[in-house]
C-alpha cells in the first residue's frame, strides 16, 4: 500500500500571493522521527504511580530535520 507517500507536513508561506504550500513527505523525515523516538525510549519511563518520567532529553531540532530532508515539494 503506497498511501504512506501521501502523508506529510504542509507549511503555508503567507507572504507569497499564490498561497502555495511546501509539502514535506513524512517518509523523508523518518530518520529524524526515529531519533526522537529513540531518545524518548532511552530516557523516559513510567514510575510506580504511572506517571511518565523523563531524564533530560537531547532532542534533535527542527534545523536538524531540515538538514536531513529532501527539498520540499510545491503544491
Amino acid at each position: 500500500n503506497g498511501d504512506y507517500r501521501l502523508a506529510g507536513i504542509g507549511v503555508n508561506v503567507p507572504a507569497v500571493k499564490d498561497y502555495k504550500y511546501d509539502f514535506i513527505p513524512l517518509w523523508s523525515v523518518s530518520n529524524w522521527v526515529q531519533d526522537v523516538l529513540d531518545e524518548y525510549n532511552a530516557k523516559c519511563h513510567f514510575n510506580s504511580r504511572g506517571v511518565d518520567v523523563c531524564e533530560e532529553l537531547s532532542l534533535p531540532t527542527l534545523k536538524d530535520m531540515e538538514d536531513r530532508i529532501r527539498r520540499p515539494e510545491q503544491h
